[in-house]
Protein backbone atom coordinates (compact mmCIF):
# COMPACT_ATOMS: atom_id res chain seq x y z
CA UNK A 1 0.00 0.00 0.00
CA UNK A 2 1.12 3.45 -1.03
CA UNK A 3 1.55 6.25 1.84
CA UNK A 4 1.81 9.78 1.56
CA UNK A 5 2.94 12.24 3.83
CA UNK A 6 1.53 16.05 3.63
CA UNK A 7 3.46 18.70 5.47
CA UNK A 8 1.80 22.16 5.79
CA UNK A 9 4.98 24.51 7.02
CA UNK A 10 2.88 27.50 8.28
CA UNK A 11 4.55 30.92 9.49
CA UNK A 12 3.14 30.85 12.72
CA UNK A 13 2.26 27.09 12.62
CA UNK A 14 2.55 23.76 10.88
CA UNK A 15 0.60 20.51 10.53
CA UNK A 16 1.18 16.98 9.19
CA UNK A 17 -0.83 14.78 7.56
CA UNK A 18 -0.59 10.91 6.65
CA UNK A 19 -2.91 9.41 3.37
CA UNK A 20 -3.40 5.59 3.71
CA UNK A 21 -6.26 4.42 2.84
CA UNK A 22 -7.91 7.57 4.13
CA UNK A 23 -6.52 11.01 5.19
CA UNK A 24 -5.19 11.64 8.89
CA UNK A 25 -3.29 14.15 10.87
CA UNK A 26 -0.82 13.23 13.42
CA UNK A 27 -0.73 14.40 17.00
CA UNK A 28 2.35 16.28 18.59
CA UNK A 29 3.43 14.90 21.79
CA UNK A 30 1.26 17.10 23.70
CA UNK A 31 -2.04 16.06 21.68
CA UNK A 32 -2.47 18.66 19.46
CA UNK A 33 -3.08 18.68 15.86
CA UNK A 34 -1.10 22.00 15.30
CA UNK A 35 2.19 22.74 16.52
CA UNK A 36 3.81 26.25 16.56
CA UNK A 37 6.30 26.60 13.71
CA UNK A 38 9.19 27.03 16.35
CA UNK A 39 12.41 25.49 16.71
CA UNK A 40 14.87 25.50 19.62
CA UNK A 41 18.27 25.12 20.58
CA UNK A 42 18.49 24.50 24.19
CA UNK A 43 22.31 23.54 25.64
CA UNK A 44 24.90 21.81 23.91
CA UNK A 45 22.91 19.10 22.40
CA UNK A 46 19.30 19.21 23.51
CA UNK A 47 16.82 20.44 19.78
CA UNK A 48 13.12 21.30 21.36
CA UNK A 49 10.77 21.81 18.56
CA UNK A 50 6.75 23.05 18.58
CA UNK A 51 5.13 24.21 21.88
CA UNK A 52 8.32 23.23 24.13
CA UNK A 53 10.36 25.71 21.95
CA UNK A 54 7.82 28.70 21.47
CA UNK A 55 7.93 28.35 25.85
CA UNK A 56 11.19 29.44 25.94
CA UNK A 57 11.42 31.74 23.54
CA UNK A 58 11.20 34.68 26.20
CA UNK A 59 14.21 33.13 28.21
CA UNK A 60 16.25 31.96 24.84
CA UNK A 61 15.49 33.75 22.23
CA UNK A 62 18.87 33.78 20.63
CA UNK A 63 18.64 30.14 19.96
CA UNK A 64 14.91 29.80 18.59
CA UNK A 65 14.19 29.86 15.47
CA UNK A 66 10.89 31.55 14.57
CA UNK A 67 8.70 33.57 12.00
CA UNK A 68 11.68 32.49 9.39
CA UNK A 69 9.30 32.98 6.40
CA UNK A 70 8.27 36.52 7.35
CA UNK A 71 11.99 37.56 7.10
Amino acid sequence: MTKAVGIDLGTSNSSIGIKELETRLLKSSEGDFIVPSCVAFNGKTDILVGLKAKNQLKTNQANTIFHVKRL
